[in-house]
């Protein structure tokens, strides 16, 4: 007989594998916009291999998903950010 431990280790362990997946784009579920930083495309996720994995999943795990809000005005494709001016003309 399993004992209830046993068990909630098990269930644990497939949310993990749940949040993972949503990293890169697989499963039923999805990162939240705060989040979204921390996604990469399967192939990506595919080389990283395990010691890769774990780092990205970590951050990923860290992250409180709480921002500093700055000036910066960062571009909507992500691939540029610069410095805002303050509005005075």
């Amino acid at each position: 007989m399993r004992s209830l431990v046993e068990h909630i280790r098990d269930v644990v362990r497939l949310q993990y594998s749940d949040l993972q997946r949503a990293l890169y784009g697989q499963g039923d579920f999805q990162l939240a916009p705060l989040f979204t930083r921390h996604s990469v495309s399967y192939v990506q996720w595919d080389r990283l291999g395990d010691e890769g994995r774990e780092r990205r999943f970590a951050a990923f795990m860290a992250d409180s998903g709480v921002r500093i809000t700055t000036n910066n005005v960062t571009s909507s494709d992500g691939q540029l950010t610069v410095q805002g001016t303050n509005g005075v003309a």
